[in-house]
């Protein structure tokens, strides 16, 4: 089977001439029914190649499949135009080659719509269209614009392992369900500008871009980007990039924490890294990797993974306040108080009002000058977030 994307579909003398976009050209005869159809048997692109392919040639084809929801396996050689149409039955197109412009403005499925290994060689238009239940576009190809401006799934839209060869354009689009990308290929923008997304998944796990994603206007979103090929990302400062729950996502927040500071985007570089760490605690389990949960918890408790300011200096004093009750109780005196607080002092009698030290209190001055100097670190690496490398 061919794996090169089909650029356009000709007649030739008996023929039907499929070109490929590296070149290659494939021959079909043509053969008739005997009803009134023509049809080729066995092309090697399409998804079922042992069967019949038949060729759309007229408005009557179309009137008639339409109302029976099957037009899997057709080549249509004219222009398809469904501009506003409701179609109220489950509908197949199903390994379906369509060799002009595809207008299907404003147009609604009602019930499950499936594309499954179409092929769209000129520009195939769904802007406005309502998919009320599935939309499955898995394998399908795109080898001109594909415009889903304002296209609104109301349940999973899927788009596993389809070719975008020009812009993808679902600005506005509205995604209520999971939207499914997974090792789509994207060869120029994949404009995803202004779209609405639900606490679903939108999945581009293994997918390619060659160019760029945009989610300029975008609010929220649930990604997965793991093994994702990617090194542009379009976005506002406000747009909030979130996990899901059931999707390992530290290496999607390690794909945009990259591609920030590819983009010289510190501050979103570091609330990324912060997010990166935060998914990398939460999968390791305290049984088998006790010391990285430890450490990272510690992390994660004392300055946030190094980024809160007033995290780290809050937990610096709340350290210094439980120790001095521990060696002093609830006796205050200014000056033992300024000597707990500056870390410079480090004879044990400068941190206790009695001057007999118990035998604890040395462990307990130990303890705490140890930790003292753990948090006046976290307080330096949270003001040095900027700074930093990440």
């Amino acid at each position: 089977m061919n794996k090169s994307v089909l650029q356009s579909i000709n007649e030739d003398n008996g023929n039907l001439v499929f070109t490929y976009d590296n070149g290659k050209k494939e021959d079909y005869s043509i053969q008739d029914n005997g009803e009134g159809e023509r049809y080729i048997a066995n092309p090697d692109y399409i998804a079922e190649p042992q069967k019949a392919y038949f060729l759309i040639e007229n408005d009557d084809q179309i009137i008639t499949r339409k109302q029976q929801g099957d037009f899997k396996r057709c080549i249509f050689l004219t222009q398809v135009i469904f501009r506003s149409s409701v179609f109220n039955e489950r509908t197949y197109f199903l390994g379906a080659i369509f060799s002009q412009e595809v207008y299907f403005e404003g147009a609604t499925f009602s019930k499950q719509v499936d594309f499954g290994g179409a092929a769209f060689t000129e520009q195939a238009n769904f802007e406005g269209v309502t998919f009320i239940e599935r939309a499955d576009f898995g394998r399908a190809t795109f080898t001109e614009q594909a415009d889903f401006l304002s296209a609104t799934f109301t349940e999973q839209a899927n788009f596993w392992r389809a070719t975008f060869t020009e812009r993808a354009n679902f600005g506005r689009a509205i995604f209520t369900e999971r939207a499914n990308f997974e090792h789509a290929t994207f060869t120029k923008q994949a404009d995803f500008r202004g779209a609405t997304f639900s606490q679903h998944l939108i999945d581009f796990q293994q997918a390619q871009f060659s160019t760029s994603l945009i989610l300029n206007s975008v609010k929220s979103i649930h990604l997965n980007l793991n093994q994702t090929q990617l090194d542009t990302i379009y976005y506002d400062t406000n747009t909030t990039f979130n996990a899901f729950n059931d999707i390992p996502s530290r290496d999607t927040f390690l794909i945009l924490k990259s591609v920030a500071l590819k983009q010289h985007d510190k501050i979103k570089a570091l609330e990324f890294h912060t997010q990166e760490y935060e998914q990398h605690w939460d999968k390791l389990n305290w049984s088998t990797n006790f010391g990285d949960k430890l450490i990272l918890g510690f992390e994660k408790w004392a300055s946030y993974f190094g980024t809160s300011v007033s995290r780290s200096v809050s937990r610096y004093f709340g350290f210094a306040g439980v120790f001095y009750l521990l060696m002093n109780g609830f006796n205050n005196d200014a000056q033992t108080v300024a000597n707990f607080i500056i870390p410079i002092k480090i004879a044990v009698n400068d941190l206790l009002l009695s001057n007999c030290p118990m035998p604890w209190d040395y462990g307990l001055f130990v303890f705490y000058k140890i930790g003292q100097i753990i948090l006046l670190y976290e307080i330096i690496k949270s003001f040095r977030k900027y700074s930093r490398s990440l």
